[in-house]
């Protein structure tokens, strides 16, 4: 065993070993990831039919396009006081329609109750803006030092963490993008669905005139309803953007409003990262209310990000639909990893001693679940004696990992053995392992193009010996 001869430091073995921390140190530790804007679902408007219609989609439109693009510019923001005076100056006492009447606003993906809480009160009324539009005055509060994008309206705290603010509602059923934006700068995307059941004809009011007398008005809507058709992937019953390789109850549901039985053309179509179809389906009438993932399996396989839609063509004009998104994560055809390897160095320490060297192992991984993997670890490896001359050491365990689609990190434990060749004999061992993986690259232009390059592992192991001996290591692991 080491202890019958104290293995002694060698300098070429410890240069050896350090190598792979060089690799380590420029692995990106951001657990919250900043996403990127471009890939979020964008609240589209199509064209309408009366000229104030246009004029407000047009401003819409350029709102929702910076507010999407450029999380960091300041927005106006109005304290919530400012917004319920201006609010009541409008609109008085006047009559208020209950939303949940003409509309729906759910979350797909909501955001976190420790982030965000809305009032009962929020999004419950629907009022008429002084263009004939229509808003929804949403009211909550928000932890202290983060920010809400909230489709083209920005949700801020005041003094008290609470805010209330007018929601512009577009005229059409679709996606609000979200996005989450902590005091550091970094952001999360969430997404909302709005569901136009009908439009109100009119709305009364009570105006409060300068001399402070009250008008009642009614006034009508200037809004129209445009046919629309929101696609979203589903696993069971719920809304999913990772596919981690069981396409098993997966299905696009599509959500469609005031959208007539004839002359009436719909085709969906899924994107991938380069703007290529990856796959399309046609027809005509009302677009189905459901479309197996089966329909577009064989030929999406790619890992990556995708983006979804479905157009529309009523009497011939062309009604584009809302982008929607996903990600392919675990195809079903790299369930089992063969060809995986490790470079690492490995330092071992008993009573005192040390000795370093680097080890070369096998490591087949087979996937049992998305999230979780069996890893196999067959290495060889030799330690020096102190007395001189060195042994063969041979490692082979069993871990179970465990990762996630959203993180880069993740852990590994397991039991093993380990025999010193003419050296002690074999012994049991426990083993624990935390690294950094490529998932859509490691965040480093120069170390993605390394395409061999799969993770970087650093690991404890203990080997039951007499004395213990520690055993720390620090690794490269490459694919084939």
């Amino acid at each position: 065993m080491i202890q019958e001869g104290y293995p002694h430091f060698n300098a070429m073995n410890y240069f050896i070993a350090i190598l792979p921390l060089a690799f380590a140190i420029f692995g990106d530790a951001r657990v919250f990831a900043e996403m990127k804007l471009a890939e979020n679902a964008a609240m589209e408007i199509p064209s309408g039919k009366s000229e104030n219609i246009e004029i407000r989609k047009r401003r819409l439109d350029r709102e929702i396009e910076k507010a999407e693009q450029i999380v960091g510019r300041e927005l106006e923001v109005l304290d919530p006081e400012t917004v319920e005076r201006e609010t009541a100056a409008l609109l008085g006492q006047g009559e208020k329609l209950a939303a949940k009447d003409y509309l729906g606003l759910e979350s797909l993906t909501p955001v976190p109750k420790s982030i965000l809480i809305f009032t009962k009160e929020s999004g419950s009324s629907l009022f008429r803006n002084s263009e004939g539009g229509l808003f929804l005055i949403l009211s909550g509060k928000i932890r202290r030092g983060y920010e809400v994008l909230f489709g083209n309206v920005r949700l801020r705290g005041d003094a008290k963490q609470r805010f209330k603010v007018r929601l512009e509602l577009p005229n059409r059923s679709g996606a609000i993008p979200v996005i989450v934006q902590n005091k550091a700068g970094q952001a999360r995307s969430y997404q909302y669905l709005l569901n136009w059941k009908k439009m109100p004809q009119q709305i009364g009011l009570r105006i409060r005139e300068e001399e402070g007398t009250v008008t009642e008005v009614s006034r009508g809507i200037n809004m129209v309803i445009n046919p629309s058709s929101f696609a979203q992937l589903y696993r069971k019953e719920h809304p999913t953007y990772k596919l981690e390789g069981e396409s098993g109850k997966l299905a696009f549901r599509i959500l469609s409003s005031n959208v007539p039985r004839e002359n009436v053309e719909w085709e969906i179509t899924v994107l991938d990262k380069d703007q290529n179809v990856a796959g399309q389906k046609k027809g005509s009438g009302v677009p189905p209310t459901e479309i197996d993932w089966e329909t577009f399996a064989e030929q999406i396989k790619k890992p990556g990000a995708y983006a979804y839609y479905v157009d529309l063509r009523v009497d011939g004009e062309l009604y584009k639909g809302n982008a929607n998104r996903f990600e392919l994560i675990f195809p079903e055809e790299k369930k089992f990893a063969s060809l995986a390897f490790r470079l690492s160095s490995v330092s071992a320490f008993q009573s005192g001693a040390l000795s370093s060297s680097a080890e070369l192992s096998w490591n087949p991984t087979y996937r049992l679940m998305p999230r979780l993997s069996l890893v196999g670890h067959f290495g060889f490896t030799a330690f020096n004696k102190a007395g001189g001359g060195s042994f063969l050491s041979t490692r082979y365990q069993a871990l179970a990992r465990y990762e996630t689609p959203e993180s880069r990190f993740f852990g590994e434990a397991g039991p093993g053995a380990q025999t010193w060749v003419g050296f002690g004999g074999t012994r049991l061992t426990l083993t624990a392992n935390f690294g950094y993986r490529r998932n859509d690259g490691f965040g480093f232009k120069f170390l993605d193009n390394l395409a061999f390059l799969d993770r970087f592992v650093a690991g404890y192991t203990m080997v039951m010996a007499t004395p213990v001996v520690h055993q720390v290591s620090l690794g490269v692991g490459f694919k084939l």
